[in-house]
């Protein structure tokens, strides 16, 4: 009996799942961590044309650094982007289970990879033209040169392209285990809350306020 119910687990957590999804609102706590690293990327790379550390399309001076941004960037960098894949990668699952493979991944691709391209072929060596313009070359001169000469790249949102890949190997993944006989579920389904720590419980108790 006991091995029967483990078996039937991921069919109720998938079950219970979806019908959650069909009431529970927005989390405006997440919302608001959201809007706030937002913030801060900006605030980060903009720190890193006045003196910070890392690289960017526009320096003030080029060689120029201040220790005061240069911490700033520093600790930013220690965890914020860390906090963006955490929020994707909590999500994934329930988007997974609602909406398919193939819905699932044709969303990513609209969601992450149709600004991916725009950015990449277009806004790239557009960005890179406006930080050169004060040379006095023309603006849209230097960016149509730039674009003959292939000066393409993912600047910031190498992040994009992370996620893709990562959503790409949970379809994947998730794909592999359903034709091996097990449902799409998420990670307190497969190995228990309690393994986890309090964490969990104290994310559960956080958005399950927040989102109602």
């Amino acid at each position: 009996m006991g091995i029967m119910a483990y078996k039937n687990t991921p069919n109720m957590v998938c079950m219970h799942m979806k019908s959650e999804m069909t009431h529970v609102s927005r989390n405006r706590g997440i919302d608001v961590v959201r809007v706030l690293m937002t913030l801060l990327v900006i605030f980060h790379h903009a720190a890193i044309g006045y003196g910070g550390s890392g690289g960017w399309f526009w320096r003030e001076q080029p060689n120029a650094s201040s220790s005061l941004l240069v911490m700033f960037n520093a600790i930013n960098q220690s965890y914020f982007m860390g906090v963006f894949f955490l929020l994707a990668g909590y999500y994934t699952p329930k988007s997974y289970v609602r909406k398919g493979t193939a819905k699932f991944l044709m969303d990513r691709l609209l969601r992450l990879g149709l600004p991916l391209l725009t950015f990449f072929f277009i806004l790239y060596p557009f960005t890179v033209a406006i930080a050169q313009a004060g040379q006095g070359r023309p603006l849209i001169k230097l960016w149509w040169d730039l674009i003959i000469a292939g000066k393409f790249g993912p600047g910031p949102l190498w992040f994009a392209i992370a996620l893709l890949i990562f959503a790409m190997c949970y379809a994947i993944w998730q794909t592999c285990r359903r034709r091996a006989g097990w449902s799409a579920v998420s990670v307190d389904a497969r190995f228990g809350v309690d393994r986890l720590g309090p964490w969990p419980a104290l994310v559960h108790r956080t958005t399950g306020h927040a989102g109602r």
